[in-house]
């Protein structure tokens, strides 16, 4: 008898249990290799307009994969998603929000001084509050969220975002689908 409600028991705990979900914002982002990621919010995830399969590892992080590319989805701290990729051929790098498409925030981000190279030898310089200089040439700016900006002169963007512990994390796209990690100085 005790076995019988034992099995009853756990029988039904299993079939209360849902299936792990991580929390998928909506998120619009562009890798550097050109690679566009979608998803509203709960998922499912788009990779190229095409619906990837979403494994969950835990609230924080989740990965979708189509073919030979995976997206990393890691939520930050504060809320915001970090996404990075993995393609044919060891492809790999960042991927930024897509200009025109980030949600609404509560105030633009902040330029902080910095200095740093990227590959290429793009070098970056920041005065606190602006401007920012690539190369020695003044870029254009644009805020997309507290923690997020982006400057721009010619054919180069760099992509600046200001993680939860305060450290900056820079890298860049350039002609040719040159793109990279800066080191800061």
């Amino acid at each position: 008898m005790n076995k019988l409600i034992l099995a009853t028991g756990l029988a039904a705990a299993c079939l209360m249990t849902a299936p792990a979900q991580a929390a998928v914002p909506q998120l619009n982002f562009t890798c550097a290799d050109g690679i566009e990621v979608h998803a509203d919010e709960g998922g499912p995830v788009y990779i190229d307009g095409e619906e990837a399969e979403l494994e969950v590892f835990n609230d924080d992080y989740s990965e979708a994969s189509l073919g030979e590319t995976t997206i990393s989805i890691a939520i930050n701290t504060d809320g915001t998603p970090a996404l990075s990729y993995t393609g044919p051929g060891g492809a790999n790098g960042i991927c930024n929000p897509t200009p025109g498409t980030e949600t609404a925030s509560t105030g633009g981000a902040t330029i902080p001084f910095f200095d740093a190279e990227c590959p290429g030898e793009l070098f970056v310089h920041a005065d606190e509050g602006g401007p920012v200089y690539l190369n020695g040439k003044e870029a254009a700016f644009t805020s997309f969220s507290e923690t997020y900006f982006e400057a721009k002169a010619g054919d180069v963007t760099v992509s600046v975002t200001k993680l939860p512990d305060g450290t900056l994390h820079v890298s860049y796209t350039g002609p040719g689908r040159a793109n990279g990690v800066c080191k800061l100085q």
